[in-house]
């Protein structure tokens, strides 16, 4: 839209311009071209915009094998049912195993109708407080699929 007005008025000025006789033909033209060579810029910098938060699908390491690593996540176990916000939640605890480092334990709540998470729960290592994650996934989302994977 802002393009669109910009256009307008770079229109308005090349007229205005070129009724204004020979030297005014002239800068007429000069507007025009400053004007068509705006917008191939601006064409090309929101494409770079748009390619910027398109997926992009990589090479796997080693020719499409999977590197072996160590379980991220170990020590899951099932802690019961529960209820958080009048909905029954099925409760799990795993450690997580980053840089070498164990840590946790971690809590995930699932709720048993959906099968989604509602909650993660973190304690800090150090015993200095813990955080929880609360998901609202009552709203529809959209998930695009990149198009190197649409085929698969």
């Amino acid at each position: 839209m802002q393009m669109a007005m910009m256009d307008r008025q770079a229109a308005m000025a090349i007229a205005q311009a070129a009724a204004q006789g020979p030297f005014g033909g002239i800068r007429a033209g000069l507007l025009a071209g400053e004007t068509v060579a705006f917008n191939i810029l601006a064409r090309r910098e929101l494409n770079k915009a748009e390619e910027f938060w398109n997926w992009k699908c990589l090479d796997r390491p080693g020719g499409g094998a999977a590197a072996k690593t160590p379980a991220q996540l170990t020590d899951i176990k099932t802690i019961g049912d529960q209820s958080m916000n009048g909905k029954a939640v099925a409760a799990y605890e795993f450690f997580v195993n980053e840089n070498g480092q164990r840590n946790g334990p971690v809590r995930l709540l699932v709720a048993k109708d959906s099968g989604l998470p509602l909650r993660i729960h973190l304690d800090d290592p150090d015993g200095h407080g813990s955080i929880d994650m609360d998901y609202d996934l009552d709203a529809p989302g959209e998930i695009e699929v990149p198009k190197c994977l649409a085929g698969q």
